[in-house]
């Protein structure tokens, strides 16, 4: 199995990159899309995701400070 990992800030076009390999069937996860999810249907980790995103920081800082 080979993996592809997609790195870069916003409007980089990782979206669109992972569109095309999608076509190519290569599946596409985005935590991205899943934190923003997350953070519409005020979930836990949505509430503490929003929080440190507003404030500009990684969203895996959630876990080792709450």
């Amino acid at each position: 199995m080979n993996i592809i990992i997609l790195l870069g800030p916003p409007g980089a076009g990782k979206g669109t990159v992972s569109e095309v390999l999608t076509k190519h069937g290569i599946k596409h996860v985005s935590t991205g899309d899943m934190l923003r999810k997350e953070i519409r249907n005020n979930t836990e980790l949505g509430l503490r995701s929003h929080k440190k995103i507003s404030q500009g920081l990684f969203a895996c800082l959630l876990y080792t400070s709450p």
